[in-house]
């Protein structure tokens, strides 16, 4: 529908925004645009799951805006807004850790990590978007802007902990869960805390290219899931063993994505 595109062209906006921008006030507008068409996206079908889903959604990433506010309340003393000139600046580890908590929040990390699973009932090509290159990926991206920043103020302990703790339990989630888009998810959750791990290590060059490369096979995955979710009719992936048979060349993309995720010699391995 006309409305679904719109809010798409909305949400893809305002990731743009958050990414080109050069100072504060720029990246909050992106950053506001990006909950508040997730909300709405995610609500689309508008029955009692993906409306409690939606609201979910919203109120952790609502933990995540209060906090990213509050830390730009100790950057008005500042003369300017501009990111160089935060990053060039000794600065005290409050606003640092308050932003800290709005990243987590918006890349789904422990202990705000509950909406990512369910904002799988928003529709296949919003999750792809949600989940490869849009707004889980909004928080890494902005640590990785702060490069310089998070390395002087030894915060890379805390980051380094949360990863690992989120890396273990997406793992142990995903072992018993059945839905194709929720165990995606899972995998989205594990990538994003090995990408936080490298930025822990300050490797950020490195951190930048896996996102990168999660983007594009992420994409591609969920894609091909939703292939496999039309053609059977259901998320069950039990239920989805003969498509190898019926659906060869996107079982070879899929299995090919998959390869990639998993760091296979000559692909993002």
């Amino acid at each position: 529908s006309n409305q679904f595109m719109k809010t798409i062209m909305i949400f893809i906006l305002s990731m743009t925004t958050l990414i080109f921008s050069a100072n504060l006030p720029s990246m909050m507008l992106g950053w506001e645009g990006l909950g508040m068409s997730s909300f709405i996206l995610i609500m689309f079908y508008k029955s009692k799951k993906a409306l409690t889903s939606s609201f979910l959604t919203m109120m952790i990433n609502r933990v995540g805006d209060i906090t990213l506010i509050m830390s730009a309340l100790f950057f008005m003393n500042m003369n300017s807004w501009s990111f160089e000139t935060f990053c060039n600046l000794s600065m005290s580890k409050e606003p640092i850790m308050l932003m800290m908590v709005a990243l987590f929040s918006k890349s789904a990390q422990l202990p705000l990590s509950s909406w990512l699973t369910e904002a799988m009932a928003a529709p296949t090509p919003v999750s792809a978007l949600v989940h490869s290159s849009t707004l889980v990926t909004a928080g890494i991206y902005i640590m990785i802007r702060f490069e310089s920043t998070i390395s002087n103020m030894k915060m890379t302990k805390v980051v380094m902990f949360i990863s690992m703790i989120t890396i273990i339990m997406a793992g142990m989630n995903s072992i018993t869960e059945w839905d194709i888009k929720k165990t995606i998810a899972l995998s989205t959750l594990m990538q994003l805390s090995i990408i936080f791990f490298s930025i822990s290590l300050n490797l950020f060059k490195l951190s930048m290219f896996h996102l990168i490369l999660h983007a594009t096979f992420k994409a591609l995955i969920f894609l091909c899931a939703s292939t496999f979710i039309n053609t059977f009719n259901t998320q069950d992936m039990r239920k989805m063993s003969t498509a190898g048979h019926h659906m060869s060349s996107t079982q070879t993309a899929f299995n090919l994505a998959n390869l990639s995720m998993c760091g296979f010699p000559f692909m993002s391995g």
